[in-house]
């Protein structure tokens, strides 16, 4: 069966991949019981506001995709300024890490970010992990990054293992080099940028390219 959560149909399939909402199900990976990470990871995509910003908010809109060895341990997203440290503004996905060697992940995300950034756990692009055949993805998921009362559809997606947390980011629209430190919102009003060489730290400012 194809399960879509948060939906009504079905239908027959082999190894079914788990998408949520309005998302599109798929094939699974190739995983065996030991291969499944089914910890539940807290998985933070943090931002950190700069110069211009008074306000950030990040809404899920429910849709996701994650292999469904682990479905089990999706617990959702859920977003806010961090109770360790208010200055920073936190996107937290709960699940497991195991990546999706079918693409099928990476493909539900693309359609969601047709134009997509990423850096690696140094800060450096990793394009031929996330083009074409090496999209290997723990989960993705989509919803809209708010900016100083400005709205922009945003999707994420992790890959990565348990001492990694490295994502891409991005969605219709978006400008910028997919291999870059600065990544600006559709309208060009904001910069989100890498910051100090991680893959899940970013700063947002008014964008002065």
């Amino acid at each position: 069966m194809i399960l879509v959560l948060g939906g009504c149909s079905s239908q027959d399939a082999a190894d079914p991949a788990v998408t949520g909402a309005s998302g599109q199900a798929s094939q699974a990976p190739s995983a065996t019981a030991s291969d499944v990470d089914d910890l539940d990871h807290s998985n933070n995509f943090d931002i950190y506001p700069g110069v211009g910003v008074t306000s950030i908010a990040y809404e899920w809109n429910g849709d996701y995709a994650i292999t469904p060895d682990q479905a089990k341990t999706w617990k959702g997203v859920t977003a806010g300024y961090s109770p360790d440290n208010p200055e920073v503004y936190e996107i937290t996905a709960t699940a497991g890490r195991q990546a999706d060697d079918t693409h099928n992940t990476f493909n539900w995300f693309k359609a969601q970010a047709p134009v997509l950034s990423t850096t690696d756990a140094e800060g450096e692009c990793s394009l031929e992990y996330w083009a074409g055949t090496d999209g290997y993805q723990n989960f993705a998921f989509a919803g809209t990054l708010t900016i100083n009362g400005k709205a922009y559809p945003m999707a994420l997606s992790q890959y990565g293992s348990d001492d990694g947390n490295q994502w891409a980011f991005g969605g219709p629209g978006w400008q910028g080099p997919m291999c870059g430190t600065s990544f600006a919102t559709p309208d060009g009003a904001f910069a989100i940028i890498n910051r100090e060489g991680s893959g899940s730290n970013y700063s947002v400012t008014i964008n002065a390219l």
